[in-house]
Formats: C-alpha cells, sequence, structure tokens
C-alpha cells in the first residue's frame, strides 16, 4: 500500500514571476523611468528614459517584455559608470547589448531553477523541446509549465524583413552620395542589438540600379566596370553587418563571473561578479567595435580593399567609397576636357611655386568634384545674364596711381621726342601696372562678404572685378545678373548689396563669357559647383555636355578657378608686388 501525499507539490506554490517587467521594476524607482519607443536605439536627453526599439515584431508581448527589461537592466548597471567615450549612439547600444546579456544569464537561472521544480534536472533547453513538442501533439501542459515555456523567450526582437532591407539600401545611397565608413557605420550602430541580415542578391540588384542613377547621363559605363561597382558595394554593406554581428557575438560570449574562489559554505568554487572596472573594459571593446577602431585583420584588409584606405594603404574610416568606375570616369572626363591643341591653364609667370601648387590643386580638386561629378536630377539649360551697366559712384584713390602712362617706341602722336636720339621711345601709352580681372560667384556656397571684396580691391585697385548670381526665377527674361563692383579704378559700393539679394548661380557661363573679354590673369572665385535653370528660372542641374561646354570654355580662354579666400588673396598679394 502506497502512502498518499498529504501536502500538494510544492511547486504549485512557487509564486513565480509572470514577465521580466515586474521583476526588473519593483519598488519605487518604477516611478523614475518613462519607457520610450523609437525606431532605433538612440538615446534620449534623459538617462532615466527606457529605450526600447517600435520595430513590427514577431512577437510583441515578449520582445517589448525583454526590451524593456533589458533597458532597466541597462540603467542599473550603468547610470552611476563613467565612460570616456564621445561616440554616445555607440555607447548606449553598445551597454544596452551588454545588458541584454544579463538579462539573458538572469533568465537562464530562473529557468533552470523552475525546470528543478518541474522535476527536470537536465538542462532547461533540453526541457523546452519537450514541451514544445508535447504542446505539437495538442497534449495538455499545465499552467507552470506553460509559464516556463513562455519565459523561454529571451532573445533580443527581429526587426522585420522590410526596415531590414531599407537598412542595406540606405547604407548604399549613402556610399554612393559620398558619406565616410564612419558615416555609414553610424547609421547602422543604433540597430546593431537586433537580427541583421543582407539578402546579398536582392542588395546586388539594387546596386546595379542605384549606380545607373549614379553615372553621369551618356557616359556609357561598360558593363564590367558596373557589376565591379555592384559587388564592391554590396560587399561593403555585407561586411559592415558582419561586423555588427561579429560585436553581438562577442557580447554573447562574454564571461559575466570574474575569477573562481573556493566557497567554504558551498564547498564548491563560485564566481565573483564582474567589478566595475572589468564592465567598463568590456562595454569599451564593444564600442571600439562598433566604431571601426577594433576590427579584426580580415576585416581591416576587406574595408582597406574596398577603397577605404589611406594613402599607405592602411584603412581610413574618413574616407568615401573608390568605385572600380572612378578612374574609368577620370580618364573620361580628361580627355572630354582637352581640346585639340591640348589646351591648359597656364598661371602668371610671377607667382610663386608653392602658391601657384596650391591653386592648382584646390582647382583639380573642386573641378573634379563639382564641375565633373556632381551629377543629380538634370535638366537645366544656361540661364540668360542681365549685365548691368556700370555706374561708379566712388573712385579708388590707389587705383589712380597705379593706372599710368609710360613711354614706348609705338603710338600714334610722338609726345616725346626729345628721347629720338637715345631710345626711340617717344609715345605714350597708357598703362595698368596693377591689375587683372576677378569674377566672384555670390552664391550661397561661396560664402563672400563686403570685406573680402574690399580686401582684394584693396589689394588689386585697378583690377576689373565683378560678381554674378541667380535669382531662382525670372526677372525680365532673365534668370541672373552681372555686376561690376570696380573698374578702371572706379568703384560701384552699391554693387555687392545687390549681389546678396539672391544667392543662386543660373548664369555662370555668362559671367565667364564677361570675364574672357577682361584683361588676364582672368580668376574665377567660384567651387566650380555650376548650376542652370529650369523652364520657370527654378534652379537646376546642368546636364553633363552642358558642365563640360564650361569646363573647355574656362580652359580656352584661360580663367583660372580658385575657390579658398586665402589663395585668392595670397594670389592677389603676389600680383601686387609684381
Amino acid at each position: 500500500m502506497t502512502m498518499s501525499k498529504l501536502f500538494g507539490n510544492e511547486l504549485s506554490k512557487l509564486n513565480l514571476p509572470t514577465t521580466l517587467t515586474n521583476m526588473s521594476l519593483i519598488g519605487d524607482r518604477v516611478r523614475k523611468h518613462k519607457v520610450v519607443r523609437k525606431h532605433d536605439l538612440t538615446p534620449t536627453p534623459n538617462k532615466s528614459d527606457l529605450v526600447i526599439a517600435s520595430y513590427p515584431y514577431l512577437n510583441k508581448k515578449e520582445s517589448a517584455t525583454v526590451s524593456i527589461a533589458t533597458a532597466m537592466k541597462k540603467y542599473n548597471l550603468f547610470a552611476n559608470m563613467k565612460f570616456r567615450s564621445n561616440d554616445k549612439v555607440a555607447l548606449h547600444t553598445a551597454q544596452y547589448m551588454v545588458a541584454h546579456r544579463y538579462v539573458v544569464s538572469d533568465q537562464s537561472r530562473i529557468l533552470n531553477a523552475m525546470a528543478s521544480g518541474l522535476g527536470y534536472s537536465g538542462n532547461y533547453h533540453k526541457l523546452e523541446e519537450i514541451l514544445k513538442l508535447r504542446q505539437e501533439e495538442e497534449d495538455n501542459l499545465t499552467d507552470n509549465e506553460l509559464k516556463f515555456l513562455d519565459y523561454c523567450s529571451v532573445a533580443l526582437p527581429y526587426c522585420s524583413v522590410t526596415h531590414n532591407d531599407k537598412m542595406s539600401t540606405t547604407a548604399v545611397d549613402m556610399l554612393l552620395e559620398g558619406a565616410s565608413l564612419k558615416e555609414v557605420m553610424s547609421f547602422l550602430v543604433p540597430h546593431a542589438p537586433f537580427y541583421m541580415h543582407v539578402k546579398r542578391q536582392e542588395l546586388a540588384s539594387y546596386c546595379v540600379s542605384a549606380l545607373r542613377l549614379h553615372y553621369p547621363p551618356n557616359s556609357n559605363i561598360p558593363e564590367e566596370y558596373l557589376l565591379r561597382d555592384a559587388k564592391q558595394l554590396t560587399d561593403t554593406v555585407s561586411q559592415l553587418f558582419g561586423i555588427c554581428a561579429n560585436a553581438k557575438s562577442y557580447v554573447r560570449s562574454l564571461q559575466l563571473t570574474g575569477d573562481y574562489r573556493w566557497n567554504e559554505e558551498l564547498k564548491r568554487y563560485k564566481g565573483r561578479p564582474l567589478n566595475k572596472t572589468q564592465i567598463r573594459r568590456r562595454i569599451n571593446k564593444v564600442v571600439r567595435m562598433l566604431t571601426l577602431n577594433d576590427l579584426e585583420y580580415w576585416d581591416r584588409k576587406q574595408m582597406a580593399r574596398y577603397g577605404f584606405a589611406d594613402k599607405d594603404g592602411r584603412l581610413d574610416t574618413e574616407n568615401s567609397i573608390q568605385l572600380a568606375s572612378d578612374e574609368y570616369l577620370e580618364l573620361l572626363m580628361k580627355q572630354s576636357l582637352t581640346d585639340i591643341n591640348d589646351t591648359v591653364l597656364t598661371l602668371p609667370d610671377n607667382i610663386g611655386k608653392e602658391l601657384a601648387d596650391n591653386i592648382k590643386e584646390s582647382a583639380q580638386h573642386y573641378h573634379d568634384r563639382n564641375l565633373i561629378d556632381y551629377a543629380m536630377n538634370e535638366g537645366g539649360v544656361h540661364g540668360v545674364a542681365d549685365v548691368k551697366r556700370f555706374v561708379p559712384n566712388h573712385r579708388i584713390q590707389k587705383a589712380i596711381r597705379e593706372i599710368t602712362r609710360r613711354s614706348s617706341d609705338t603710338g600714334v602722336v610722338p609726345k616725346k621726342m626729345y628721347r629720338l636720339t637715345t631710345d626711340r621711345k617717344v609715345f605714350n601709352v597708357k598703362s595698368t601696372t596693377l591689375g587683372g580681372s576677378l569674377m566672384i560667384d555670390f552664391s550661397g556656397s561661396m560664402g563672400w562678404n563686403e570685406q573680402d571684396v574690399r580686401e582684394v580691391i584693396d589689394l588689386l585697385p585697378a583690377a576689373n572685378i565683378a560678381g554674378y548670381t541667380g535669382y531662382g526665377y525670372k526677372i525680365d527674361d532673365c534668370d541672373g545678373m552681372i555686376e561690376v563692383i570696380a573698374k578702371d579704378g572706379k568703384l560701384n559700393t552699391k554693387a555687392i548689396d545687390n549681389l546678396y539679394e539672391h544667392g543662386y548661380n543660373s548664369v555662370d557661363l555668362g559671367a565667364l563669357k564677361w570675364l574672357a573679354e577682361q584683361p588676364e590673369p582672368r580668376i574665377w572665385i567660384s567651387d566650380q559647383q555650376v548650376v542652370g535653370v529650369g523652364s520657370d528660372g527654378s534652379p537646376a542641374n546642368l546636364p553633363l555636355e552642358l558642365r563640360h561646354e564650361i569646363a573647355q570654355y574656362m580652359i580656352k580662354n584661360n580663367i583660372i578657378p580658385i575657390k579658398a579666400k586665402e589663395l585668392v588673396k595670397g594670389l592677389a598679394k603676389q600680383l601686387a608686388r609684381s
């Protein structure tokens, strides 16, 4: 005869928690916190806010539970700790990932205790499999067994497939727009704790479409370059996703106990919890991984191979991607910018070598970046310029002394017959000893002010100086104006104020045509980001052939483009001393 149990199973009396959230938010401290749902994990100004992601989860209830518990654990662990990282988003994300590792560890201990209470002494994962199999067989589970299965969902939520695809395509767009590797990684970092996966075939197809829009029209990029560029973009984005996965893998493998010591009471070795220094060291490691400062050798090698390398071949996260087609396009553009006589720009002979080299390097840089590569939403045409009549209201006193007459052996009416027997220079010829011609781009991207212009006038008082600007709409069938500021020692003080009224380009070619008629050296103060107009006079980017027309006109008439104010003023100073 078997003895009947006088008391029920102790398990039924266990006061098991129903959610992780209730366990984490016990006490009055719950009043200090507010759950903030965002599309990523970027922190809020309030440190006590519990930031969780608002993706369309596969299981909203369990995902929110785990997310809130992780955010609370993050606050409890790190709220009073100080870190030196300047990247707040990467630091916040690293703390979130490590906090989730603690949540998983805490949950594992609870699940093992619950498994023991259910009479299972092995690993709780095995019990989970058994119970799920019983569910599939429609076997009735007890309430405690159902609670156990609920507690098994400890993973952070997956982001939706749509959001995952959007992240990868946005990363491609950023690379094509010239974003640095660091900037693209900063975009991905807030999503790093969640499942991120690149569908390579679909992404490669997107890259091909994006590249066709990115290439200059009528450039006829060979198919082999297109496919190489698409593979390079796909590999780069995949590598960045892989770096996020490596950071997750590192956190997942973290040991949350320090050195093991003998516990006399338990009669076994017991690990000690990590101290603040040990935790801080692990957080900093994750931050360095997420900011590309602690990469594996192969990751660094691959990124350098994708074009993110400095001149010594080392990884440079500040670089933009260098596509395989860039070299082909550069060669194509150089061929198109050289006329039959191989004409090139020449600087005045009396300019110092260092200044000349700086001017050449800067001009070529902006030429390649803006005049050649700048191409989006094309469809504009050259704007019509209204050349305003020069109405001087002030005389440049210094220029009066500089615009002089010199003796010459050629002329019309002889004035100095006493020189007939010596050097035969009996004619007076008007001569400008200080001068040249400048055309200033007064669009918003340049930032020239009245003080800058007056400084140049003071250095080159006899120079012809004009400016141009686009209206952004039609005025008397014109799209912009050219106004002379200084000419022949005279000054229109109202011209600069007039040029500031608008702020577009619109009439770049018309401005260069005016400059081509002036004495050399001819200086075009511009970043070479030429823009045309639409049918209503609004700004519109010029197609490739019209940008080439401006480039060829500039070279043909030896118009020297300079953007930097210090280079313009340096050139003016050297011309003034010559």
